[in-house]
């Protein structure tokens, strides 16, 4: 296996995050791995990938998996205290319709666009079909790995999420909201790709601009947030959510977590670290979760062993960083928000705010919660 495949993973997953370079810990098995993403070229989605690594100790490693494992635990708990209030106030749940699972039913996804998702499809179909290759299309391995989960009724999904390995993967919803316009409004995308989008958003033509008032995107950043607030007046929630594009739909809508208990929330900020504690439980190596279609160059800066309470040091440094470099990203994309716009998205997009503990300050421009 080269280096670049096994890296190949991270730079697609984090560089899904914003365009913007950022530091990240990454793991994969007995390799432990600090990464600077940074973009290659204005299109989104093509990075440049610089690691740094070292081959922990059996300790390094254990005390590094009872960090993990504290993090999921205060997830579940903030998503928990949410659901005590979510089901008091009466909100009736459907079952998830992007639930996909391992034919031996050991690993449950249920995947949200713009947050790993198509990672985590083919990882699945991956394991489902027990091969290396996969195809390069992802509308097929979708539609493979939903067909026998969508023959199961609301009950048996429960009981498939209850008894599997089940997992949800969730990101900022304001970051979610930058990677979708980023992504599915740029214009090359528009070119190609937009009849899909816009079967599902077609009143959202009408707000197209010339590539005077906006060169890269159909719209800029700051019109396509006034649309997507537009859609809810006159509209009840569900009435919104169901004129919306999966890419920009509350993550709450989409896997109805208070009625199907995921036994871990993975975030797409902490991915490497979060991917790699899961995959350890079913015995699944990281390369299995590989996709390095757009990465481009793999620079190595060596090896280097550490002490445990350098490890430690190091990944309390590393956690910090994250959450203040997509913050700053974050601020960057919504300095130009009008305020009152900005409080109308939160609102909007409340439930997973809350349920996944995130949050933003509008005053400060500040994003809370990524870790």
């Amino acid at each position: 296996m080269s280096r670049a495949t096994l890296f190949g993973f991270f730079a697609i997953v984090l560089g899904s995050l914003l365009c913007y370079g950022y530091w990240t810990l990454s793991v994969k098995q007995g390799i432990f791995s600090w990464s600077i993403i940074e973009p290659k070229t204005a299109y989104p989605d093509e990075w440049n990938t610089v690691n740094y690594i070292w081959v922990p100790t059996p300790n390094e490693k254990k005390n590094l998996q009872k960090i993990i494992e504290k993090r999921f635990e205060n997830r579940r708990k903030v998503l928990e205290k949410f659901c005590l209030k979510f089901k008091s106030a009466g909100e009736s749940a459907v079952p998830p319709s992007q639930l996909i699972s391992t034919k031996d039913k050991k690993l449950t996804v249920c995947y949200i666009q713009k947050a790993a998702s198509t990672s985590w499809n083919r990882l699945v179909w991956r394991l489902r079909h027990n091969v290396e290759t996969i195809p390069t299309g992802v509308g097929g391995i979708r539609s493979d790995n939903l067909r026998d989960i969508s023959q199961l009724n609301f009950r048996e999904k429960q009981r498939l999420v209850e008894t599997s390995l089940s997992v949800i993967t969730v990101r900022h919803p304001f970051a979610r909201l930058i990677s979708g316009w980023n992504n599915k409004l740029n214009r090359e995308f528009i070119r190609t790709h937009g009849n899909t989008l816009l079967r599902s958003m077609p009143e959202l033509v009408q707000h197209f601009m010339t590539e005077a008032e906006s060169p890269t995107h159909a719209l800029t950043f700051e019109r396509f947030l006034a649309f997507v607030i537009n859609q809810s007046t006159n509209r009840t929630r569900v009435q919104w959510i169901r004129q919306l594009d999966s890419h920009f739909r509350p993550m709450l809508d989409i896997c109805c977590p208070c009625d199907f208990m995921y036994k871990y929330v993975v975030k797409v900020e902490t991915a490497p670290d979060d991917v790699w504690y899961v995959l350890d439980q079913i015995d699944v190596a990281m390369t299995t979760f590989i996709s390095q279609t757009n990465v481009t160059s793999i620079t190595w800066k060596g090896n280097q062993h550490m002490n445990d309470a350098a490890v430690l040091k190091e990944f309390a440094a590393h956690t910090k960083d994250v959450e203040h470099e997509i913050s700053s990203s974050i601020r960057n994309y919504f300095k130009n928000v009008p305020p009152e716009h900005a409080h109308k998205l939160i609102k909007l997009y409340q439930s997973d705010f809350q349920a996944f503990g995130y949050s933003f300050d509008v005053k400060g421009l500040r994003a809370g919660g990524i870790t």
